[in-house]
C-alpha cells in the first residue's frame, strides 16, 4: 500500500508539472468521489439505523472507558502493547494530517522553490519514512 502511495505522489507531481493542476485535481477527485459513493450507499455501517441520543453523561462514560483501557484496565503487558499500537498508528498517520499543505506552501516559496515533481518525490520519501518507522515500532513491540 505504501509503495502505491509513494508512486501516486510522484505521478501526481509529474502530472502537475506536465499538464497542470486542473487535470491532476480531476485524477485525484475521481477515486475519492467513488470511495465516498461506495461508503455512503453500500456499506452496512453507513446505512440508516435506529439513532441513539448522545448525552454528555454517555460521552463522559465512553471517554473514561477509553482512558481506562490505556491506563488501568488489564495487565501491564497489555497496556504497554496498546501504547505501542498507538505509537505505530501515530507514526504512520501523522504524515497525512494536514502537514502536506503546510509543506507545500513552504516548498513553493523561499528558500526551496521546488517544482511539483520535486514535491512529489519529497512527499513519497516522507510518507515512506513514516511507514518504515511504524514497521520498526511494530518489530520492537
Amino acid at each position: 500500500m505504501q509503495l502505491s502511495y509513494a508512486a501516486v505522489n510522484i505521478a501526481i507531481g509529474l502530472l502537475i508539472k506536465n499538464v497542470g493542476y486542473l487535470a491532476a485535481s480531476f485524477v485525484v477527485l475521481a477515486p475519492v468521489a467513488l470511495a465516498l459513493i461506495l461508503n455512503l450507499f453500500f456499506l452496512p455501517e453507513t446505512l440508516p439505523m435506529q439513532k441513539q441520543k448522545l448525552s454528555l453523561r454517555r460521552l463522559w462514560d465512553y471517554t473514561t472507558r477509553i482512558v481506562s483501557l490505556y491506563s488501568t484496565d488489564g495487565d501491564k503487558r497489555r497496556r504497554i502493547s496498546l501504547v505501542f499500537s498507538l505509537l505505530i498508528f501515530f507514526s504512520s498517520v501523522v504524515n497525512t494530517i494536514n502537514l502536506t499543505s503546510t509543506d507545500t506552501l513552504y516548498q513553493k516559496h523561499q528558500p526551496l522553490c521546488w517544482n511539483s515533481a520535486q514535491i512529489g518525490y519529497y512527499q513519497a520519501y516522507r510518507h515512506t519514512l513514516g511507514y518504515i518507522s511504524a514497521f520498526v515500532f511494530l518489530c520492537v513491540s
